[in-house]
């Protein structure tokens, strides 16, 4: 009956992405990872249970999760093996008390042979929600089962967040990620770009990974340097950036990273202010600064948000969470969503969505690239007291 218990249990539990193979190990993070693969043996003591995994965002909290499920999975096919975050754990918790299902909840998730749960912080100040959680732990760890958490943030400091549970997490293992060192640095971004099928210069690798290093470590922001990066390497090929192997070389890396405006006239400009950005696009698509931080979804207000994100990646060195917060966004996951489709459309070409543009003075077959890029000029004319 183990495979029917497993679809009883794992009915919600969303697709895994990531693997443990394919995790990049420095010192920043090679006690976190050498305790999720000791933790995803099944024939290994639960030593480590409770795995408390915290960081900052983009370190690879999730990666290191989702792997940990993946190859305990793969190990004991019959075994239950939910991996989900605080929030759809509070979600599913809701509705089966609005549902009058509470039982076979409770069933689920405490027949479990590991439970990895993302985003602890999420729980903070869900009192109902903790009990629950706390209950399931309770079960859970009377079976032997096995539990890895991650959070951004230590135990002792997610806010409003119960004794007991603190007690119960940090009864196991309790590691911090750091951002990554130069070397591992240089490592991701050589195989983020191998994975993209991109050929960078060793000269570029070390140029984006020592441009990233002043940053929060996000392997995030990583990601999207090369994506514009390979972006830019195909709507822009007459920018010389490739060598004659076809590998992109330091003069298109300058140009991505913004580095030959910053250093025209021998010297450095100051960095652009979030609110420069936001003021400037909402100047050229004709929108009130009020509908931008709004909850409106009119369709130029919608890709003026996306455009920001974009640019902010591109002309900042704020992290997500601080686009968010510029922006008056309630969680940086909607800003990633955007800077992410943004960046497809302007790889596909997409032009400017249907509706009229007349009042903004942009041609309605205006590719959103060449927007983005209008958009940057313009900002980096601006006098540096703005």
């Amino acid at each position: 009956h183990a495979p029917e218990r497993n679809r009883a249990a794992g009915a919600q539990t969303p697709p895994l992405r990531y693997r443990l193979h394919d995790y990049m190990v420095g010192d920043a993070n090679r006690l976190a990872f050498g305790a999720a693969e000791r933790l995803a043996d099944p024939a290994t003591p639960r030593t480590f249970s409770p795995l408390f995994i915290h960081g900052g965002c983009g370190l690879g909290k999730t990666h290191l999760l989702q792997g940990t499920a993946q190859r305990y999975r793969e190990a004991r096919p019959s075994a239950v093996v939910r991996y989900m975050t605080a929030e759809a754990f509070t979600n599913e918790y809701i509705g089966a008390i609005r549902s009058d299902r509470l039982d076979a909840f409770r069933k689920a998730y405490r027949s479990v042979e590991l439970l990895c749960l993302d985003d602890v912080q999420f729980l903070s100040n869900k009192t109902a929600t903790q009990a629950e959680l706390l209950h399931t732990f309770d079960a859970i760890d009377l079976s032997g089962a096995k539990v890895a958490l991650a959070s951004d943030e230590h135990p002792r400091h997610v806010r409003k967040l119960s004794d007991a549970l603190v007690s119960r997490f940090m009864s196991g293992m309790v590691v911090r990620l750091d951002p990554p060192e130069p070397a591992l640095r240089e490592r991701i971004v050589a195989h983020l770009a191998a994975r993209r099928g991109m050929a960078l210069e060793p000269a570029a690798v070390r140029l984006i990974a020592s441009h990233h290093a002043s940053r929060d470590g996000s392997v995030r922001d990583l990601e999207g340097v090369l994506v514009r990066l390979d972006a830019l390497a195909r709507l822009l090929p007459e920018s010389g950036g490739a060598n004659e192997g076809g590998a992109i070389g330091l003069l298109l890396v300058r140009k991505c990273l913004g580095l030959q405006e910053a250093e025209a006239g021998g010297r450095l400009r100051r960095p652009v202010r979030m609110e420069a950005i936001i003021e400037e696009v909402c100047r050229t698509l004709h929108i009130e600064i009020g509908d931008f931080v709004g909850r409106g979804r009119h369709k130029r207000v919608v890709l003026a948000r996306a455009v920001t994100t974009c640019l902010a990646r591109a002309l900042t060195t704020h992290s997500y969470p601080e686009i968010a917060r510029a922006m008056g966004r309630p969680n940086h996951s909607t800003v990633i969503t955007a800077c992410q489709r943004i960046t497809r459309q302007i790889e596909r070409g997409e032009s400017l969505p249907p509706g009229d543009w007349s009042a903004t003075g942009l041609a309605p077959d205006m590719p959103i690239g060449a927007l983005c890029e209008q958009v940057r000029r313009d900002i980096l004319r601006l006098p540096e007291s703005t």
